[in-house]
């Protein structure tokens, strides 16, 4: 799967919204998985961008052009796609029980807000 690394670091609050919720065992090691390698990536991206700051400031304050060009590549790194090994996430998982869904199906919460930071990783299944 392809997604912008912004994507990624704007997602970082619901994905942690999404590891509290209670899913059957088999969606859970799923989501887990996907949200282990989502991590790594956000996790090395960070490590990138600490290191890239600590050199434009490690004699002092950095000069507007050292800061400009820094801003620069930060938004050129956050712009590139980043291709993840993850399956997506259907919707039907947040359905409380298995089974077909129906108007009386019960649905963990998970916010609205939060569907939309991740409509990069699930999917509508559900139509």
């Amino acid at each position: 799967m392809k997604v912008k690394m912004l994507d990624l670091i704007n997602s970082r609050n619901a994905l942690g919204a999404m590891r509290q919720i209670p899913f059957r065992a088999i969606y859970g090691i799923k989501i887990g998985k996907a949200i282990k390698a989502i991590n790594l990536e956000l996790s090395e991206f960070d490590s990138i961008v600490k290191e890239k700051r600590d050199a434009i400031t490690k004699n002092g304050e950095p000069t507007n052009e050292q800061i400009k060009d820094f801003e620069s590549e930060v938004n050129e790194a956050t712009s590139e796609d980043i291709d993840l090994d993850v399956q997506s996430v259907n919707f039907s998982w947040f359905a409380k029980k298995g089974g077909p869904i129906t108007d009386e199906t019960e649905w963990h919460d998970f916010a609205p807000a939060n569907f939309e930071l991740l409509d990069w990783l699930i999917v509508d299944d559900v139509n």
